[in-house]
């Protein structure tokens, strides 16, 4: 049985993290919205929803995915929505009430990474993301 497009994209994460995040995939198939992983850096916990990128197809979100992640969001959890296209390009962007709207009726690669970063390296891109985030930025003063 072939692996899907998703699981091939955390099994890339997975290898590209080498420790240096700690993750926690989910497959909840009973609770709506929960996002694909849990993660933890630097005392930073977050949540990811993994995608890929097929072509010029939208990245879509449930709307239930959505307001769990929106939900998150406005309590001061991190959560990201991250995208692969090809083996070496990531997009990837926090969702939250500046980025919801877009999000809502999808959006395609490259809109992602105007949204927030692309990078060769999907670690460092989360790491960026967090960094940047006013949530998390006291973890890394």
């Amino acid at each position: 049985m072939s692996r899907k497009p998703e699981q091939l994209v955390w099994d890339s994460l997975r290898l590209k993290s080498s420790g240096k995040i700690l993750f926690q995939r989910h497959e909840d198939r009973f609770s709506a919205g929960i996002p694909d992983l849990s993660g933890v850096f630097r005392r930073v916990q977050f949540w990811c929803e993994l995608k890929h990128a097929d072509g010029s197809k939208r990245l879509l979100l449930r709307q239930r995915q959505l307001n769990w992640m929106l939900e998150r969001s406005t309590r001061g959890v991190d959560t990201i929505l991250l995208a692969r296209r090809g083996p070496h390009e990531w997009a990837g962007c926090l969702v939250d009430s500046s980025t919801y709207p877009e999000l809502i009726h999808g959006v395609d690669f490259n809109r992602l990474a105007v949204l927030g970063r692309l990078e060769v390296n999907p670690v460092e891109l989360i790491e960026r993301l967090l960094h940047d985030n006013s949530c998390s930025s006291c973890a890394y003063e």
